[in-house]
């Protein structure tokens, strides 16, 4: 329903795999690169996530609005 908030998915969505590909070529140098490329992909994951339940919420409370 928010353009918006599918935009923002989009771009975390392909952040991600921009990532993901990075890691998948070996552009870690050591552990700590790629514990910090893991911890990226992991809050983008939880970001989205969140941009879910904050749309479920609004979404929620409009139609609420709409049952009063």
């Amino acid at each position: 329903m928010f353009p918006e908030f599918e935009e923002a998915r989009k771009m975390f969505r392909e952040e991600k795999i921009v990532i993901a590909k990075q890691m998948s070529i070996g552009v870690c140098e050591n552990h700590s690169e790629y514990t910090k490329m893991v911890g990226i992909i992991e809050g983008l994951t939880r970001a989205s996530q969140l941009l879910d339940n904050y749309e479920r919420e609004v979404l929620s409370d409009i139609d609420n609005d709409d049952n009063d």
